[in-house]
């Protein structure tokens, strides 16, 4: 390969790029889609555990917002050997840029230890508007 650098032959080709959900970076007006899986979930009292799920994003180290909660619907689920959760999370338009870090906490709310609760982060950056009119060599920069 030598010495040369990747290049694509669109700016729709880099912009995809730059895009990359592997990247998880996005701009307001943005969003994705997330999942988990919720393992071992059993209730001593019912056949089922009575599980909610509640979304917080922090922004550099801080709350910065914290979705109402919400049960977790676990019908047939016990085939899979897990009960799914998938959500969508979409920015508006005025999200400021920074870090942000997503956590997805589940907890059944039959019990109500703290240390029963199941917690799954996931970080990414909100990019400014006019960082999506760069190229990727203008970004580096």
């Amino acid at each position: 390969m030598g010495d040369e650098s990747f290049h694509s032959s669109s700016p729709a080709q880099q912009y995809q790029a730059i895009k990359s959900p592997a990247l998880r970076s996005y701009l307001p007006g943005e969003g994705f889609d997330y999942a988990a899986m919720v393992y071992k979930a059993k209730s001593k009292k019912k056949p089922e555990a009575k599980l909610q799920s509640q979304l917080t994003l922090f922004k550099d180290g801080k709350e910065y917002f914290k979705g109402k909660t919400e049960e977790v619907g676990q019908p047939g689920m016990e085939k899979l050997g897990g009960i799914p959760i998938a959500k969508s999370l979409f920015f508006h338009n005025e999200m400021d840029p920074g870090f942000y870090v997503l956590q997805l906490t589940v907890t059944d709310r039959e019990n109500r230890k703290k240390s029963d609760a199941a917690v799954q982060t996931l970080d990414f950056t909100i990019r400014r508007k006019k960082e999506a009119e760069l190229s990727p060599d203008q970004m580096s920069q």
